[in-house]
């Protein structure tokens, strides 16, 4: 029964995504793609001749004789192909990167593709869009990634969305307007102007967002991005917000090269439940999982009593016996941490 209910789920989700695309054909690349070799950046340019109008409809720029403003004019982007693409019929999972500020250099775009963490066990295909305006288009990205789409193996079911300061608020906008594209949003520092984001977290709530922010950021505002995460957590969003004190306009590289985040990223999968992380304190069993999946956990002895040792959880769940070193635990509605060891009761007392 419950195998049917997400079935339905995901027909529904389907269909809406569908009737999403309709409203808007997508837009035929006028350019071949360069070839696609493995382990390399790839460059396609073709939408820089497609001029877009105010209400997304496009056209090919091919008089040749028209000034169009550039920010009239579609994202050319870069793709990292991921090594072995060629050598096997895998469908891969995208990850999407929103860029800051108002537009990006083919130099910098490299520099951002080489600080994404990477993984030989999950490996994904990295895309940067690259604008020459304030505000991300959700027509444009659209475009691209139906582009990418007719050209390479996608999993349609991990498609996830990042992006820094111009690029943060940009990854809430895109959203809103192609909710049913996405599996997980990681908006970092998202910007404030020219207009709040606020209003638009009834329509990303449905899909787990990691955002990160600092406290001492004086470009983007920290307290709204506070806010933002209040506001998705009244719409009962799966939010993982990270304060960093002290933090200012800055960091990010260090996030995109975080295995634990992009693990994070790449465990959603669109029209399933949100995957939660678990985190066994020096033990094993680490990972993410759905609610009411059930773990085999493992801990470590921490004193010579180890009689009078147990496990504890920061957040719920339920062990099948507590006080042997090796249990199975099921996980509950959100993220949780657990701890085998004496007294380990008080463990999390100051984080519930």
């Amino acid at each position: 029964m419950y195998s049917l209910f997400l079935l339905l789920i995901s027909i529904r989700a389907e269909q809406e995504r569908s009737q999403n695309s309709s409203q808007i054909l997508p837009t035929s690349n006028p350019i071949v793609w360069p070839e696609i070799i493995d382990d390399e950046f790839l460059y396609v340019t073709g939408f820089t001749s497609v001029v877009y109008s105010k209400n997304g409809v496009s056209k090919l720029n091919n008089t040749g004789n028209e000034k169009i403003p550039v920010r009239k004019l579609g994202y050319r982007f870069g793709v990292k192909i991921p090594s072995e693409y060629q050598n096997n019929d895998r469908y891969y999972p995208v990850v999407i990167f929103l860029h800051g500020g108002k537009d990006a250099r083919a130099e910098q775009i490299e520099w951002w593709f080489k600080a994404f963490y990477s993984s030989n066990q999950d490996p994904y295909i990295l895309l940067f869009p690259a604008k020459k305006e304030w505000e991300w288009s959700p027509r444009k990205i659209f475009d691209v990634i139906e582009d990418v789409q007719k050209n390479m193996r996608i999993d349609k079911d991990r498609i996830y969305l990042t992006g820094l300061s111009m690029g943060g608020r940009g990854t809430y906008i895109v959203a809103a307007k192609l909710p049913h594209y996405f599996a997980a949003l990681m908006p970092l520092s998202p910007h404030h102007q020219p207009y709040s984001y606020l209003s638009l977290a009834s329509k990303v709530s449905h899909l787990p967002i990691w955002m990160s922010h600092g406290t001492a950021d004086k470009i983007s505002s920290y307290d709204m991005a506070s806010q933002m995460a209040e506001e998705l957590k009244k719409e009962n969003a799966y939010i993982k917000f990270r304060t960093i004190e002290g933090g200012e306009h800055r960091g990010w590289r260090a996030i995109y090269r975080s295995a634990d985040r992009i693990n994070w990223l790449l465990s959603q999968t669109r029209n399933t439940p949100h995957n939660y992380e678990l985190r066994v304190t020096s033990g094993i069993g680490s990972g993410y999982y759905e609610a009411g999946d059930v773990v085999n956990i493992s801990g470590v002895n921490q004193t010579q009593q180890a009689d009078l040792e147990s496990w504890s959880s920061s957040n719920g769940g339920q062990f099948e016996n507590p006080r042997v070193q090796s249990t199975k635990f099921v996980m509950p509605a959100g993220d949780v941490e657990v701890h085998f060891g004496l007294d380990s009761n008080q463990q999390f007392k100051t984080k519930n």
